[in-house]
C-alpha cells in the first residue's frame, strides 16, 4: 500500500470477497505523498476517518494545525461536507494538550469546519 492505487486496489479485492473496506484519510501522509489531491478523488467516497495534521512537507511533524505550512484550502470543500471522524492529530500521549486546543480553535475560526 504505497500510493492510493495500491489502496483502491485493495479495496476491491476486500470488496470482491463480500466484505467492506474504508479509509482512513492521513493529511500529514498524503501530502507528504504527494497524494492529497488523488486522495480525496479517488477515495473520497469511501473515507470514513480524517487524520488532521501540519508539517512543512518533509515529515510528519504532526505540529498543531497552522503551524506547517500546509494549505488546507483547496481542500475544504470535501471537509466541509465530510460526515466521518475528524481527529486532529497534533500530540502524542501524555503531552501538553496545548496544540490540541490551539488546532482545533484555528480549525473553526480559519477554516470554518
Amino acid at each position: 500500500d504505497r500510493s492510493v492505487d495500491d489502496m483502491i486496489k485493495i479495496r476491491e479485492e476486500v470488496m470482491a470477497g463480500g466484505a467492506e473496506l474504508f479509509f482512513t484519510l492521513d493529511i500529514g501522509h498524503a501530502r507528504l505523498n504527494g497524494e492529497l489531491d488523488v486522495a480525496i478523488n479517488k477515495m473520497g467516497p469511501f473515507i470514513r476517518h480524517i487524520h488532521f495534521t501540519d508539517n512543512f512537507g518533509k515529515i510528519d511533524d504532526h505540529l498543531p494545525i497552522g503551524e506547517g505550512n500546509f494549505d488546507y484550502r483547496p481542500h475544504l470543500d470535501f471537509f466541509r461536507k465530510f460526515e466521518g471522524i475528524i481527529t486532529l492529530e497534533v500530540v502524542g500521549i501524555g503531552t501538553d494538550p496545548a496544540g490540541a486546543v490551539k488546532s482545533l480553535k484555528y480549525v473553526r475560526e480559519k477554516l470554518g469546519l
